[in-house]
């Protein structure tokens, strides 16, 4: 009996060991990778943070600069004696600041951005474990693995594109929101969903998973005052955020180069390099077409949320290069659920749907079939490019 009071506690503890210890991993990936924040002089550096100079539209992205100037509460004199003594006592400290370019002044600022990085990716694999325990019947083993998995699989596009410092807040935001909508705990929904919209203002596309999933959960009376609460919720946060947080110096320029992106990734399309450098990304698409077979299956929410896909596939094309791949952190979790269900599958694991995610297409059979093979036709041209491009680079 004393063993089994025993063997609980004990085996919360090293399961938070274990959490902590990958996210402190992750965030250590992330912090090497993110070029940007310890670009000194580029457009959304830290030191851009601190001198209210970061590039508009980045600049309206405010929720890491104002979670990074709560630390000017403190006088600046005190601020300039702890950094000295964690550069003394703290290993490595020192040469954070200097690869940051951060003065002693400010490194209580960048001890509290880089606390508020770990604690985004902490509450992306919660996230991520509770809502696989919400939307599946499953072993305890499955639920309590997903999000360490969830965290470890998104440090293989840390290497590609670019990172920017509300990237991390991004990862969870949007999916919890989605997880409390589903819940119907509307208090927390929405103050989530707030600071959602303070981070970045593709935030908003959690409306459309709310209308799409609670179309047939609520009158339309309720579902409409909901979605006209968001629109105006939205509508005054971004106001807010440009009139009090934007720069207004010359240094701030607007970010006009996103504009030309367009043209330039059509153009990309011709060339034969462009299709070789992304072969790789080709077959990852493939790899994502295996595993999130039997889609009709999936529960209700991932369904209808991995809707927000295509409107974050058209702004990257529209307004990101090819590799940036940050531009799809929002809806991470949401396939990461999806691909983590089948795998499980694929290995013989019984992973059951509950019972009220299961059915209610929005699709019938017809379109679903045609929507299949519009994004097998997809593939095959993408795929088809990469050949003909390659033959081109090797052989003419």
């Amino acid at each position: 009996m004393f063993l089994r009071s025993t063997a609980a506690p004990f085996r919360k503890l090293c399961l938070a060991l274990f959490y902590v210890g990958i996210c402190t991993f992750v965030t250590s990936l992330w912090l090497m990778r993110d070029k940007k924040l310890t670009n000194c002089k580029g457009p959304v550096s830290f030191q851009t943070i601190e001198s209210n100079t970061t590039r508009r539209p980045f600049a309206y992205r405010a929720l890491a600069p104002i979670m990074v100037r709560t630390a000017h509460v403190i006088s600046k004199p005190a601020r300039v004696r702890v950094a000295q003594s964690l550069k003394r006592h703290l290993a490595g400290f020192a040469g954070y600041m200097q690869h940051t370019c951060t003065s002693d002044e400010h490194a209580i600022d960048l001890l509290v951005l880089t606390g508020f990085i770990w604690l985004c990716f902490l509450a992306m694999m919660l996230t991520v474990r509770g809502m696989f325990s919400y939307l599946f019947e499953s072993s305890t083993w499955m639920h309590e693995l997903a999000g360490p998995l969830a965290a470890l699989t998104v440090t293989q596009f840390f290497n590609g594109g670019g990172h920017v410092f509300y990237d991390p807040p991004s990862f969870v935001l949007v999916p919890l929101s989605i997880f409390l909508m589903a819940q119907r705990r509307w208090g927390l929904f929405y103050v989530t969903l707030a600071v959602g919209f303070i981070n970045k203002e593709t935030a908003c596309l959690v409306s459309l998973a709310f209308a799409l999933y609670c179309v047939n959960e609520m009158s339309r009376r309720s579902l409409l005052k909901h979605l006209a609460f968001q629109l105006g919720l939205y509508t005054l946060l971004r106001i807010a955020v440009v009139f009090f947080l934007d720069p207004h110096t010359p240094a701030a320029a607007d970010n006009n180069s996103l504009r030309d992106y367009l043209a330039r990734n059509l153009v990309s399309l011709w060339h034969a390099r462009f299709w070789l450098d992304y072969v790789a990304q080709a077959a990852l698409l493939a790899l994502a077409v295996l595993l999130f077979r039997n889609f009709g299956i999936q529960p209700r929410l991932l369904r209808r949320s991995s809707v927000l896909a295509l409107p974050l596939a058209a702004g990257y094309f529209k307004g990101g290069r090819w590799g940036e791949v940050r531009v799809f952190y929002e809806v991470f979790p949401l396939f990461f659920l999806l691909g983590y269900r089948n795998l499980l599958d694929l290995l013989g694991h019984n992973v059951k749907v509950r019972a009220e995610q299961r059915g209610n297409v929005l699709l019938g059979p017809t379109a679903r079939s045609s929507a299949w093979h519009c994004l097998m036709l997809g593939i095959g041209v993408l795929f088809v490019g990469s050949a003909i491009a390659a033959y081109k680079k090797m052989f003419l």
